[in-house]
């Protein structure tokens, strides 16, 4: 499984898309994303409940992520869970 197909999920993290290909790092990608998160969510004003929401869910993933294997067909529950909540209240 591709750790990088939680960044797909949410929009707006794929602005930082041809920095972090030029770099190569995910945990830059992790700080853009937090960034233009922050800036759409919090300046914008809208939604910033559910901006504290998501990030929990999203380092929630993470958690998962390292008990992959064991936790296979329990993390992809989770995981299309978590994909249907973050579009149901964001479109």
């Amino acid at each position: 499984m591709d750790v990088r197909l939680v960044h797909n999920i949410a929009p707006f993290v794929d602005a930082s898309d041809f920095l972090t290909s030029v770099v190569g790092s995910t945990c830059l990608k992790d700080i853009l994303g937090f960034t233009s998160l922050l800036v759409e969510k919090v300046i914008l004003h809208k939604h910033l409940h559910y901006y504290y929401y998501y990030y929990y869910y999203y380092y929630y993933y993470y958690y998962y992520y390292y008990y992959y294997y064991y936790f296979y067909y329990y993390y992809y529950y989770y995981y299309y869970y978590y994909y249907y909540y973050y579009y149901y209240y964001y479109y």
